[in-house]
């Protein structure tokens, strides 16, 4: 691998460094909805408001508030205390702006916070970034703005000419046109013309350690005219710089001062590999270049395209979370095959472990725990075809292969080997006897 791809590719990893402190969270539950996500030290400052926020091993759920209004503002009160008595370092950088709390983009909100707040509740963030391209006989240049020194986050680094959040409400064209005018001057005729190119999204833990972002960033390109001159609108640039693509990258590669802000580097990047500054005869550019997705139910898996196995295991996390649906059970067929023994095959549509029972006489259950009570006391009298005991084994499925556990179904060879179980690939299923 070339030594700038290595480096681009470190990046890239440090803009997505979230996932490792994502498996200390427990989720930030809105109305029962996972929305969030709790490092113990936020969680512990959250539980001294019962009335808010209700703290347990598992989740953070808001209590407060039977509607989006009236939750938001007791959260607000919570927010307002800990930024007053100056506990948590992520509010000093307190913006008065409001952040929707929802699942997806277009999900209407379940809750509205302080913008400054978002990392500590690990909301889902939005935003969009510009590239301010010039087109020049010696080839495109990139408009280069360097943060205000005051700036909360991050100041004094090297960021894109336009880059903003999305405040509730705020659509993406929109956030551009107006961020456009406040922090470069740039005039909406010709902010209209940006064109959105695609979407990054990753997982970083906040710089004061407190908290982590998931952000979503609409990626958009704005060729300017080589006489426009970008002037700082809103005092949170302190320079603009224009350079070319070849000393943007030596940038991003050396990491000298000042260096750039971690999200707009991999925004940047994305431009570089669009806009073929970066090409693939250059070893590692298919690591460079993948397609990611990342899937909530797994926090941190990463499911990749164009690249090796080996790089993708290297990505991947496991967590096991509690699986609280039950499976479904179909009856298939009975079969009397002794004076004393019926064969009952069942399927399963998921892993599951089985108990069957049987009587001469109607057991009379007086509801289902009682049946459940009486069915596995009968275990001595049911066994599957190997003679296992029922309630002693497990009825698989493929996901099982890859939870690493003792279950003894870690491969492929071990889900095909009918010693160990009966079993069906397209769904479970096994056949047990027991004696009436």
């Amino acid at each position: 691998m070339s030594h700038r791809i290595a480096a681009l590719l470190r990046r890239v990893a440090d803009c997505g460094d979230g996932a490792a402190a994502m498996k200390k969270t427990r989720p930030l539950r809105v109305a029962g909805e996972p929305l969030g996500a709790t490092l113990p030290a936020a969680a512990a400052e959250l539980a001294r408001f019962p009335e808010v926020f209700r703290v347990t091993d598992e989740a953070v759920d808001v209590v407060a508030g039977d509607s989006v209004p009236s939750r938001s503002k007791a959260v607000a009160g919570v927010l307002q205390r800990l930024r007053e008595e100056d506990t948590v370092p992520m509010l000093k950088g307190w913006r008065n702006e409001e952040w929707p709390v929802k699942a997806s983009f277009h999900s209407a909100p379940a809750l509205v916070v302080e913008r400054a707040a978002g990392p500590l509740l690990g909301v889902r963030g939005y935003g969009c970034h510009v590239n301010g391209i010039v087109e020049s006989p010696k080839g495109p240049l990139l408009w280069v703005a360097t943060r205000s020194r005051t700036k909360p986050t991050y100041p004094g680094r090297l960021d894109h000419i336009v880059a903003g959040g999305l405040s509730h409400g705020e659509l993406p064209g929109d956030n551009v046109i107006r961020e456009c005018f406040e922090e470069a001057r740039v005039p909406k005729e010709l902010a209209q013309t940006a064109q959105p190119t695609g979407v990054v999204s990753y997982c970083q833990t906040d710089e004061t350690g407190w908290g982590v972002k998931r952000d979503v960033i609409f990626c958009y390109d704005l060729i300017l005219p080589s006489d426009f001159q970008p002037t700082a609108g809103d005092g949170e640039v302190e320079a603009f710089e224009l350079m070319g693509m070849d000393a943007v990258i030596d940038s991003l590669v050396s990491g000298s001062e000042p260096d750039w802000k971690p999200n707009v580097a991999v925004v940047i990047i994305d431009m570089l590999v669009r806009r073929g500054f970066l090409r693939p005869e250059e070893d590692g550019y298919v690591e460079l270049v993948y397609c990611y997705a990342s899937d909530d139910l797994c926090l941190g898996c990463r499911v990749t395209n164009g690249v090796t196995f080996s790089a993708v295991v290297a990505t991947k996390d496991t967590i096991r979370t509690k699986d609280y649906t039950m499976p479904n059970m179909r009856y298939v067929a009975a079969e009397s095959i002794a004076n004393d023994r019926i064969l009952i095959t069942l399927q399963v549509d998921e892993g599951a472990m089985v108990w069957c029972a049987a009587w001469s006489a109607d057991p009379a259950f007086t509801d289902s725990v009682d049946a459940e009570t009486q069915i596995k006391s009968q275990t001595t009298n049911c066994e599957d075809g190997r003679g296992n005991q029922c309630g002693t084994f497990w009825v698989y499925d493929l996901d099982d292969i890859e939870d690493a556990d003792s279950d003894g179904v870690n491969s492929r060879a071990d889900y095909d080997d009918i010693y160990k179980w009966k079993y069906n690939q397209a769904s479970p299923s096994f056949a047990s006897w027991f004696r009436v």
